[in-house]
């Protein structure tokens, strides 16, 4: 499983520049962020769909409202309704906030973005996908 994969069905022509509008980031960094946490994420299913529990977790996710519709305004990305269901789908996939701020470091280290951006940002991304 691979980032493009993960985000091949994202509505809108460009989910990064969305991010970097809601977020207030530059586009060329908002697309190396999103292109690294959803390889980081699609590492984390394809690890939680290893075991029977986890990949019900996956289906459970998968049939939940998706974040997409909050692309067309790139405003509500921010809303702390998408925070939140992107923190339950990080929640299954990652299960602890220590990883996800780990993430979010590395990412930030990579990218030039601040982490507690970053930190913002993830669960947004983990609702995109």
């Amino acid at each position: 499983m691979t980032a493009k994969s993960l985000c091949k069905d994202v509505p809108g022509a460009a989910p990064a520049k969305s991010l970097a509008s809601a977020f207030g980031v530059d586009q060329d960094k908002a697309q190396a962020a999103l292109d690294f946490m959803t390889q980081t994420l699609a590492d984390r299913v394809e690890r939680t769909t290893l075991s029977r529990g986890g990949l019900a977790d996956i289906f459970d996710i998968l049939a939940r409202p998706a974040a997409g519709e909050a692309l067309k305004q790139p405003a509500a990305l921010t809303s702390p309704d998408v925070a939140a269901k992107g923190n339950g789908i990080l929640d299954v996939l990652i299960g602890s906030k220590h990883v996800s701020r780990g993430i979010a470091d590395k990412a930030a280290r990579q990218t030039g973005i601040d982490a507690e951006t970053l930190k913002k940002m993830l669960p947004v991304v983990a609702s995109m996908v």
